[in-house]
């Protein structure tokens, strides 16, 4: 707010300025992220901040991003009956190209901005379910490589009783052939001394 002699003379936002002193695009975005409702608000003149880019002429990429913010603003006048289109003639800046952007119409704009909201939408919708899908497999994967992990587990565990089985079998037949070697030697004995009587 300007005053001269307690009289407002200038009722401007931040976004009103810096678009008179023909900012960087970077700078617009800043100051619609920080107060969208800015891009709607007129100054004593009946002016937009589209208004005052257009007559300063901005670049391209700024009347751009101001249109998206505010697609309404194409077809506002100011005090003197004068469009954002109309303000180019007035600052001598008709590039073809911001021509061609602010004589689109507002639904041309809004049209736009719903498809790249839609499909914004729809590319966070999708690496969401990527995002589930992943959590799901790691998820499966994990229970897949428990249940892997228990089965080594028992394999190695009846492994490990087979192979005590087996030793306690080799043990036995090697207890049964030491007892059947005894029992032959003890006959044999029994018959040398059986021999022996009968020669006498």
């Amino acid at each position: 707010v300007r005053k001269v002699n307690d009289e407002i003379t200038q009722c401007r936002l931040p976004i009103h300025e810096a678009c008179i002193h023909n900012p960087p695009a970077e700078v617009i975005a800043a100051l619609i992220k920080e107060y969208r409702g800015g891009v709607e608000k007129e100054d004593l003149n009946g002016m937009l901040p589209l208004h005052r880019a257009c007559i300063n002429g901005a670049s391209l990429d700024v009347v751009t991003r101001l249109i998206h913010a505010c697609p309404d603003a194409l077809t506002a006048k100011d005090k003197w009956g004068k469009t954002p289109r109309d303000c180019l003639t007035v600052g001598c800046n008709e590039d073809s190209d911001l021509v061609a952007a602010l004589e689109k119409t507002p639904t041309h704009y809004a049209a736009r901005i719903a498809e790249q909201r839609l499909q914004n939408t729809l590319e966070r919708k999708f690496t969401t379910m990527i995002k589930h899908i992943k959590k799901d497999a790691k998820s499966q994967q994990n229970a897949s490589d428990a249940i892997i992990k228990k089965l080594k587990e028992k394999v190695c565990k009846m492994e490990e009783i087979i192979k005590q089985h087996n030793a306690k079998e080799q043990s036995l037949r090697e207890e049964n052939t030491n007892i059947k070697a005894e029992s032959i030697k003890v006959l044999d004995e029994l018959h040398d001394e059986l021999l022996s009587e009968n020669t006498k």
